[in-house]
């Protein structure tokens, strides 16, 4: 420890050596020297609360979107109504371990239960930095333990990613494996039960760490210990399955078949075997703001100094800690699973180790070396260890909450002004099944929704899901262009079936669409492309410059036209249509007003690859009539997308959420979308439709 008191530099010089060359191991504490390492303890810890306090503070209002699936479960735990969804018991979450935990928590705390799920992440995160720390010490690596602590704490994954069982699982095995090395047995067995319960395929730590246990207590006094642990987690995992399989039916996750099909897809975005690799090092690498190669580089340092001095012999629980990450790589590609980010908490965890073991060596050698190199040397390695932090930082300005929470805490609001079992599909279901009410929630992609054919999935063919589960509300997001086309299938057929509902051009571009049967609840007073598909007008969907839009296409020179019945509620409604080329520029004309004096409204211009949003309020209280003229001189057929009548621009966003929802008001959202991409959200795209002059 670095210390000035008495018998303190000598104890420096040890674990400087000890640390620095695996040469020797460190002697005991006596009671000055325990008393002298108490401050330098006392500082990490406190350095590790403020972490987590900052961390927590910071990202306090984000979340996303799969968790809320296990939170939905929970609340229905919690009220009564077990392990369902839509009152339908099924294991639609991958933990319902966690789902058991926050329902119990939330009968005797009265907090909502995402925040007690943000109380967790910070919790397990401060454990598992003070367990680093501890084993560092006990296996002679003190410098790379507390620098481990740091870079868990600050890694921007763990905070994107709050809430997930999976990190706290992995701090559950961390200091199961820190008590596992003190003789507490009892206590590590009781650890890996509950990571067990969070997660079951976290068990493939457990032979690494037994195996660790004999290499330092010998093989007949290891595997006695590893028996007393292994009862308690057999046990218990014996007791959870059971209970799993009365609650639910089956002891098997709905998610991992449905995920095994989405990797099985056609849609090049889910793709497992070896691309959850390649998926997983993009991920970080965009997450730590391209900083990932400094991870990388740091991890092969530390791997071939921890091999080259040997010390893996000296500390084998966090050589078992090391090799676990590597290991749970290779089931997540034998799995042929997707990539989501919460599968890779134990490869986190081995890269926050590599790169520990590197800059404390770093910092050892500076203790140990030539005065004129000692500055140098600990300079380079601090300066290494703020570089990995950089990417962490860029949260502290944000503040903010996933856009999809607030978006879809709307659309389960218009939702819930339809009739009692209305039911709501989409292919992101966590936010709208905690925040639905009255209406019921369907799963396309088959997660959480047995109905669901998973064999649709793995062909591509959505349209057959939506025949399947015929949803009253269909949620379409603009940028899923991929997904999108084949649920709708034949546009002219969806067209004659649906009606569109909401349309949202700020902050994330989304349709909602009703069964043409049911009452209109939302903004839309009129949809106009099903009167056009009557006329034997072509509609498809297209996309254009990243979003794909239902849309009607013109040939040069030819010209639609659709009447318009008397408004009266409002008056003067918006009129809305989006523009664009089909394979280049074109140009086009908009006629529309009431149908006794017909006015020219707008000549559109769109470049190729973007979609132009022409909104326009005109008095329609005796009628009128809307045309829609692709030029004679268009360079490329014309595209007419969504045209419509609404109450509201679709481009407000506080009209479409009055209020704040989730305690955030889309204004708010639109005003700060600059700050979502340097978080490496991918499935947060924030760009609007550009509006006409």
């Amino acid at each position: 420890m670095y210390t000035d008191a008495p018998g303190g530099s000598q104890r420096l010089g040890k674990a400087v050596e000890s640390e620095a060359t695996g040469r020797s191991s460190l002697p005991p504490l006596g009671d000055d020297e325990r008393q002298s390492a108490s401050p330098a303890r006392r500082w990490t810890i406190a350095l590790y609360v403020a972490l987590v306090v900052l961390m927590s503070w910071t990202m306090w209002p984000w979340t996303y979107d799969d968790g809320y699936i296990t939170y939905t479960f929970a609340r229905n735990l919690a009220e009564g109504r077990g392990l369902t969804w839509n009152g339908e018991p099924v294991l639609g979450t991958s933990s319902p371990g966690l789902a058991v935990l926050l329902a119990g928590l939330t009968r005797m705390a009265p907090l909502p239960i995402p925040q007690l799920a943000s109380l967790l992440t910070a919790f397990f995160a401060l454990a598992l930095a003070l367990a680093l720390r501890a084993l560092g010490e006990h296996e002679g690596l003190p410098i790379a333990g507390a620098i481990a602590g740091v870079l868990w704490i600050a890694h921007p994954l763990l905070w994107q990613l709050k809430g997930s069982e999976v990190a706290m699982g992995v701090a559950c095995v961390v200091v199961s494996a820190w008590a596992w090395q003190g003789g507490r047995h009892v206590l590590a067995g009781t650890l890996l039960a509950l990571a067990l319960a969070l997660r079951t395929e976290l068990v493939l730590v457990a032979p690494l760490l037994a195996t660790a246990a004999v290499s330092v207590h010998g093989f007949r006094t290891g595997a006695r210990g590893a028996l007393k642990v292994a009862v308690i987690p057999a046990a218990t995992l014996s007791a959870w399955l059971l209970a799993i399989w009365t609650a639910a039916g089956s002891v098997l996750p709905r998610t991992l078949a449905a995920k095994r099909a989405q990797a099985d897809s056609p849609f090049e975005f889910w793709q497992g075997g070896w691309s959850f690799v390649r998926e997983a090092i993009r991920d970080y690498d965009a997450l730590l703001d391209g900083r990932g190669t400094w991870w990388a580089a740091l991890a092969v340092a530390g791997a071939l100094w921890f091999v080259a001095s040997r010390r893996f012999r000296r500390a084998p629980f966090l050589t078992a800690l090391a090799l676990w990450g590597p290991l749970h790589l290779v089931l997540d590609v034998g799995l042929e699973i997707p990539y989501y980010g919460w599968y890779t908490f134990p490869g986190l965890l081995t890269l926050v180790l590599l790169c520990s073991l590197a800059l404390g060596a770093g910092l050892a050698h500076a203790g140990r070396g030539r005065a004129l190199l000692r500055p140098f040397t600990a300079a380079v390695s601090i300066l290494l260890l703020a570089g990995l932090w950089v990417g962490a930082p860029r949260v502290l300005a944000l503040r903010m909450p996933d856009a999809r929470n607030v978006v879809h805490c709307g659309v389960a609001q218009l939702a819930d002004r339809h009739p009692p079992g209305t039911s709501l599909a989409a292919f992101e279901v966590g936010y709208l099944g905690y925040h639905l009410q009255r209406a019921a929630v369907l799963d396309i992609l088959g997660l959480v929704t047995l109905q669901a054919p998973l064999d649709a999935v793995r062909s591509g063919r959505l349209e057959e899901t939506r025949h399947t589960l015929a949803p009253d509300l269909l949620m379409l997001k603009t940028q899923a262009e991929s997904l999108t086309r084949p649920l709708v299938g034949d546009a002219s057929r969806f067209h004659a079936e649906y009606r569109l509902e909401r349309l949202q051009t700020a902050v994330i571009p989304m349709m909602v669409y009703r069964r043409s049967a049911l009452q209109p609840r939302g903004e839309v007073i009129e949809d106009l492309l099903p009167a056009l598909v009557d006329q034997g007008a072509i509609v498809e969907v297209v996309g254009v410059g990243g979003h794909a839009l239902p849309a009607l296409r013109l040939q040069q020179g030819e010209r639609r036209a659709v009447e318009i019945e008397p408004q009266r509620q409002p008056a003067r409604p918006y009129f809305f249509v989006a523009f664009a080329g089909d394979a280049g520029a074109a140009n086009g004309t908009i006629h529309a007003g009431p149908a006794s004096a017909l006015e020219s409204v707008a000549k559109l211009e769109a470049t190729a690859g973007s979609w132009n949003a022409w909104r326009e309020r005109i008095d329609l209280s005796v009628g009128g009539r809307l045309e829609l003229q692709c030029s004679k001189h268009s360079a490329s057929p014309c595209l007419f997308g969504l045209p419509h009548l609404t109450r509201v621009d679709p481009a407000d966003p506080d009209l479409l959420a009055p209020g704040a929802c989730e305690g955030f008001p889309l204004r708010l959202l639109a005003t700060k979308e600059q700050w979502l991409p340097p978080l490496g959200l991918r499935s947060v795209e924030t760009v609007a439709l550009a509006a006409v002059p």
